[in-house]
């Protein structure tokens, strides 16, 4: 066991030593820095993929470090497997996956004048991210220039893709890759879909055996009030029989009168909108 694990230690280690020292001898090689990048890159056609629905693109952090796109040398997506690597980590994949072509993506903040951010003082009145009356979290975000470019290792020829002459496939790729939701992304959101201001939605479970009397109640649109004290605020309409009673009194005296509540009990009607 011991003896299979150091032959392993060996390997990669061999490995790495070999593509640093492959970096360290041909990375500022001019013959390769020059060579026609387009060309290079059609024989590299067959290890390219376009993304797919059920890809998950990894571009906003390295999954090994933290490096990112606003990190001084961006993050290198592999166009084959579509994880995303900070630069120090990108021969290393290279040497395990013999992935070739990696999209560079760079983004270059560019600082907003305090004129811009709008009025610090707005008062919040929700608990809710990016509405009306909640924080406003990209209102001081800035603005940022994107710089993307195709590298090919191990010898890190790097192009602006505006300059390069792509092959259908490859600007197919870089394109979705580009304009994808990220993988992170995707996680938010789907944690974020059944929730509502921040508290987390859930189907009743009389939402599904809802019953609702055919007995001729019409709702007005305005002008409610509870139908057997006349409060007019805090009121609450049963959906099952269209009743709109109050609320419950609170201990300091304000509130309703309990009205809903006591309907509830009498008829055990369970839906109500406020």
């Amino acid at each position: 066991m011991h003896y299979i694990l150091i032959n392993k230690l060996i390997f990669f280690a061999e490995r790495l030593t070999h593509f640093h020292s492959s970096k360290m001898n041909s990375g500022f090689d001019n013959a390769a820095i020059n060579l026609n990048a387009s060309e290079l890159l059609k024989s590299y056609i067959d290890e390219i993929r376009i993304p797919e629905s059920n890809d998950r693109i990894y571009k906003d952090e390295c999954v090994y470090s933290f490096d990112n796109p606003e990190s001084p040398r961006g993050i290198y997506i592999c166009m084959k497997t579509f994880l995303g690597l900070g630069h120090d980590y990108v021969s290393f994949h290279h040497a395990l996956t013999g992935s070739s072509v990696y999209l560079n993506l760079r983004r270059i903040p560019i600082p907003i004048s305090k004129d811009s951010t709008g009025n610090e003082n707005t008062k919040i009145t929700k608990l809710a991210i990016n509405i009306d009356g909640g924080f406003q979290v990209d209102k001081n975000r800035p603005e940022f220039e994107e710089q993307n470019s195709v590298v090919i290792l191990p010898n890190f020829i790097q192009s602006p893709i505006e300059s390069l002459e792509l092959p259908e496939k490859i600007a197919l790729s870089i394109a979705r890759i580009i304009s994808a939701e990220s993988a992170t992304r995707i996680d938010e959101i789907e944690s974020l879909n059944n929730t509502w201001d921040g508290e987390k939605r859930s189907v009743s479970k009389h939402a599904e055996t809802l019953i609702q009397l055919n007995n001729n109640v019409r709702v007005p649109p305005s002008g409610w009030k509870c139908e057997k004290c006349n409060i007019q605020e805090g009121l609450w309409l049963n959906l099952t029989d269209g009743s709109i009673l109050c609320g419950r009194k609170y201990f300091d005296g304000t509130g309703g009168n309990n009205h809903a509540w006591e309907h509830y009990e009498a008829t055990k009607y369970p839906l109500v909108v406020n």
